[in-house]
Protein backbone atom coordinates (compact mmCIF):
# COMPACT_ATOMS: atom_id res chain seq x y z
CA UNK A 1 0.00 0.00 0.00
CA UNK A 2 2.51 2.38 -0.91
CA UNK A 3 2.17 5.79 -2.92
CA UNK A 4 3.69 6.17 -5.96
CA UNK A 5 4.87 9.01 -7.71
CA UNK A 6 5.08 10.71 -11.40
CA UNK A 7 6.35 14.19 -12.84
CA UNK A 8 5.17 15.39 -16.43
CA UNK A 9 6.51 18.41 -18.14
CA UNK A 10 8.39 19.26 -21.13
CA UNK A 11 12.00 17.74 -21.32
CA UNK A 12 14.33 16.61 -24.25
CA UNK A 13 12.80 12.90 -23.87
CA UNK A 14 10.50 11.67 -21.82
CA UNK A 15 9.39 7.93 -20.48
CA UNK A 16 7.51 7.04 -23.27
CA UNK A 17 8.80 9.47 -26.08
CA UNK A 18 12.83 9.44 -27.22
CA UNK A 19 12.45 13.56 -28.63
CA UNK A 20 11.81 16.50 -26.47
CA UNK A 21 8.07 17.49 -25.66
CA UNK A 22 5.39 17.08 -23.09
CA UNK A 23 6.07 13.47 -21.20
CA UNK A 24 6.82 11.40 -18.13
CA UNK A 25 9.82 12.45 -17.40
CA UNK A 26 9.63 10.40 -13.74
CA UNK A 27 7.74 7.69 -11.97
CA UNK A 28 7.58 5.16 -9.35
CA UNK A 29 8.81 1.42 -10.42
CA UNK A 30 5.07 0.21 -9.14
CA UNK A 31 2.86 2.52 -11.59
CA UNK A 32 2.30 0.57 -14.57
CA UNK A 33 2.82 2.62 -18.13
CA UNK A 34 -0.79 1.94 -19.60
CA UNK A 35 -1.68 3.43 -16.24
CA UNK A 36 0.07 6.09 -16.31
CA UNK A 37 -0.93 6.88 -20.30
CA UNK A 38 -4.49 6.22 -19.70
CA UNK A 39 -5.22 7.34 -16.13
CA UNK A 40 -2.56 10.16 -15.33
CA UNK A 41 -1.77 11.89 -18.89
CA UNK A 42 -5.26 13.17 -19.27
CA UNK A 43 -5.02 15.15 -16.24
CA UNK A 44 -1.65 16.54 -17.12
CA UNK A 45 -2.27 20.21 -18.15
CA UNK A 46 -2.13 23.72 -16.86
CA UNK A 47 -4.34 26.05 -18.21
CA UNK A 48 -3.51 29.58 -17.31
CA UNK A 49 -5.54 32.12 -16.43
CA UNK A 50 -6.74 34.05 -19.40
CA UNK A 51 -6.38 37.58 -17.71
CA UNK A 52 -2.18 36.85 -17.22
CA UNK A 53 -2.12 34.85 -20.45
CA UNK A 54 -3.51 38.33 -22.12
CA UNK A 55 -1.33 40.96 -20.17
CA UNK A 56 2.11 38.60 -20.81
CA UNK A 57 2.53 38.23 -17.06
CA UNK A 58 6.23 36.17 -16.49
CA UNK A 59 6.35 35.18 -13.24
CA UNK A 60 5.55 32.07 -12.19
CA UNK A 61 4.62 33.38 -9.36
CA UNK A 62 2.06 35.19 -11.00
CA UNK A 63 -0.23 31.66 -11.54
CA UNK A 64 -2.04 29.90 -9.11
CA UNK A 65 -1.37 26.24 -8.86
CA UNK A 66 -4.31 23.81 -10.22
CA UNK A 67 -4.70 20.97 -7.78
CA UNK A 68 -6.63 17.61 -8.92
CA UNK A 69 -7.97 14.69 -6.49
CA UNK A 70 -9.50 11.94 -8.40
CA UNK A 71 -10.52 8.46 -8.01
CA UNK A 72 -8.92 6.11 -11.29
CA UNK A 73 -11.51 3.14 -12.35
CA UNK A 74 -9.66 1.06 -10.30
CA UNK A 75 -10.56 2.75 -7.33
CA UNK A 76 -6.90 4.55 -6.77
CA UNK A 77 -6.91 7.78 -5.73
CA UNK A 78 -4.76 10.40 -7.58
CA UNK A 79 -3.79 14.03 -6.02
CA UNK A 80 -2.04 15.76 -7.68
CA UNK A 81 -0.58 20.41 -8.68
CA UNK A 82 0.03 21.71 -12.00
CA UNK A 83 2.45 24.85 -11.59
CA UNK A 84 3.03 26.90 -14.36
CA UNK A 85 7.07 27.22 -15.88
CA UNK A 86 7.63 30.65 -17.12
CA UNK A 87 10.31 29.00 -19.28
CA UNK A 88 11.47 25.32 -20.17
CA UNK A 89 14.60 23.40 -20.12
CA UNK A 90 15.23 25.51 -23.82
CA UNK A 91 14.82 28.83 -22.14
CA UNK A 92 12.89 29.61 -25.36
CA UNK A 93 9.14 28.75 -24.05
CA UNK A 94 6.80 28.35 -21.43
CA UNK A 95 6.17 24.93 -19.92
CA UNK A 96 4.09 23.55 -17.02
CA UNK A 97 4.93 20.68 -14.37
CA UNK A 98 2.68 18.22 -12.59
CA UNK A 99 3.54 16.70 -9.64
CA UNK A 100 0.94 13.38 -9.10
CA UNK A 101 0.61 11.09 -5.73
CA UNK A 102 -1.30 8.05 -6.97
CA UNK A 103 -2.03 6.56 -3.50
CA UNK A 104 -3.94 2.66 -3.20
CA UNK A 105 -7.42 2.07 -3.18
CA UNK A 106 -6.86 0.35 -0.09
CA UNK A 107 -5.90 3.84 1.42
CA UNK A 108 -9.05 5.57 0.21
CA UNK A 109 -10.42 6.21 3.74
CA UNK A 110 -7.79 8.46 4.20
CA UNK A 111 -9.16 11.28 2.61
CA UNK A 112 -11.89 11.48 5.00
CA UNK A 113 -10.04 10.23 8.26
CA UNK A 114 -6.53 12.26 7.51
CA UNK A 115 -8.02 15.17 4.85
CA UNK A 116 -5.39 17.83 6.51
CA UNK A 117 -2.50 15.50 4.78
CA UNK A 118 -3.91 16.17 1.68
CA UNK A 119 -4.11 19.66 2.25
CA UNK A 120 -0.88 20.27 3.15
CA UNK A 121 0.69 17.83 0.33
CA UNK A 122 4.01 19.08 -1.18
CA UNK A 123 4.81 18.82 -4.67
CA UNK A 124 8.12 19.11 -6.52
CA UNK A 125 8.51 22.70 -8.63
CA UNK A 126 11.26 22.39 -10.30
CA UNK A 127 12.40 19.02 -12.09
CA UNK A 128 15.82 18.26 -12.82
CA UNK A 129 17.50 15.38 -14.44
CA UNK A 130 19.70 14.83 -11.43
CA UNK A 131 16.11 13.41 -9.94
CA UNK A 132 16.55 10.66 -12.59
CA UNK A 133 13.60 8.87 -14.29
CA UNK A 134 12.66 6.25 -10.77
CA UNK A 135 10.54 8.40 -8.23
CA UNK A 136 10.38 6.55 -4.74
CA UNK A 137 7.54 5.07 -3.39
CA UNK A 138 6.18 6.50 -0.18
CA UNK A 139 4.87 5.74 3.00
CA UNK A 140 3.43 8.53 3.55
CA UNK A 141 2.30 12.24 1.37
CA UNK A 142 5.04 14.24 2.16
CA UNK A 143 4.40 18.05 3.82
CA UNK A 144 4.84 21.27 3.61
CA UNK A 145 7.06 23.21 6.08
CA UNK A 146 4.75 25.38 7.72
CA UNK A 147 4.80 28.14 10.44
CA UNK A 148 4.47 25.88 13.53
CA UNK A 149 2.09 28.90 15.13
CA UNK A 150 0.16 28.48 12.40
CA UNK A 151 -0.88 24.82 12.47
CA UNK A 152 -2.50 25.74 16.04
CA UNK A 153 -5.26 26.88 13.73
CA UNK A 154 -6.23 24.43 11.78
CA UNK A 155 -4.85 22.89 8.04
CA UNK A 156 -5.07 26.41 6.62
CA UNK A 157 -3.48 28.66 9.50
CA UNK A 158 -6.50 30.60 9.75
CA UNK A 159 -10.15 29.71 11.33
CA UNK A 160 -13.24 29.05 9.54
CA UNK A 161 -14.45 32.45 9.22
CA UNK A 162 -11.69 33.81 7.89
CA UNK A 163 -10.73 31.39 5.37
CA UNK A 164 -14.43 31.95 4.10
CA UNK A 165 -13.56 35.79 4.26
CA UNK A 166 -10.29 35.22 2.43
CA UNK A 167 -11.29 33.19 -0.46
CA UNK A 168 -14.58 35.39 -0.89
CA UNK A 169 -16.87 32.67 -0.33
CA UNK A 170 -20.15 33.68 2.22
CA UNK A 171 -21.85 31.23 4.19
CA UNK A 172 -24.57 30.16 1.51
CA UNK A 173 -22.34 29.38 -1.27
CA UNK A 174 -19.94 27.46 1.26
CA UNK A 175 -23.01 25.19 1.80
CA UNK A 176 -23.66 25.67 -1.91
CA UNK A 177 -20.37 23.84 -2.84
CA UNK A 178 -20.45 21.63 -0.10
CA UNK A 179 -23.97 20.25 -1.34
CA UNK A 180 -22.22 19.75 -4.75
CA UNK A 181 -19.18 18.33 -3.68
CA UNK A 182 -21.29 15.30 -1.90
CA UNK A 183 -23.98 14.58 -3.98
CA UNK A 184 -20.69 14.14 -6.85
CA UNK A 185 -19.60 11.40 -4.27
CA UNK A 186 -22.91 10.18 -3.80
CA UNK A 187 -23.78 9.55 -7.49
CA UNK A 188 -20.20 8.96 -8.69
CA UNK A 189 -18.87 9.71 -11.47
CA UNK A 190 -19.72 13.09 -11.26
CA UNK A 191 -16.80 16.30 -11.44
CA UNK A 192 -16.88 19.32 -9.62
CA UNK A 193 -14.92 21.98 -10.50
CA UNK A 194 -14.53 25.41 -8.30
CA UNK A 195 -12.86 28.76 -9.67
CA UNK A 196 -12.24 31.07 -6.54
CA UNK A 197 -12.39 34.47 -6.82
CA UNK A 198 -8.88 35.35 -5.06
Amino acid sequence: AMIQQQIYTRERSGLFRGTEGFDTVAASDGLDSVFIKKQLHPFCVYDAPAELASRGEKEAAGYPPAIHLFHTDGGDTVLGRSIYQPVDFTGLRSAFLTHNYVIPAARRDEIVTDYSRYFEADYAAPYFQEIGRVLPELEHLPQRKRNPLLRQSGPSGLPAGELLDELKLDEKSFKRLLFAVMTAVGEGRKKVYVALDV
